[in-house]
């Protein structure tokens, strides 16, 4: 029996795949049909006060979703967060900033607190 649906699919990639589709190493079909709208986002590191913003929303709501007394970041720990290259973007950030609540032994969380990933 046939069924309507009305589905929308929503994928994001950090590779460019009209290069790859040009180099067949990836289907050209699929690319047509994912293509619909593309939007493009430049990397977290490129988007300057979004890191502040992203990070004082993340600190949020995990203290919300966990119930924990309410913090927030120092002036250090903020710029700190600028400074990174945030290799893996935003679910980077949000590691971080879970991470950094745990730590925190107080009602700010310093650079002190902040973990940064080192991949080798």
């Amino acid at each position: 029996k046939e069924i309507k649906l009305d589905v929308r699919v929503l994928a994001a990639t950090n590779k460019n795949l009209n290069e790859r589709v040009r180099k067949n190493l990836f289907r050209e079909d699929l690319y047509y049909r994912l293509q619909g709208f593309l939007i493009h986002l430049p990397p977290l590191r490129n988007r300057g006060n979004d890191i502040v913003i992203l990070a004082k929303h993340f600190l949020k709501n995990f203290i919300k979703e966990n119930r924990m007394k309410e913090k927030r970041f120092t002036k250090e720990a903020l710029q700190e967060l600028l400074q990174h290259t945030w290799p893996g973007n935003v679910r980077e950030l949000k590691a971080m900033v879970e991470r950094a609540v745990l730590i925190s032994d107080t009602d700010e969380i310093t650079t002190e607190d902040l973990i940064f990933s080192d991949i080798i």
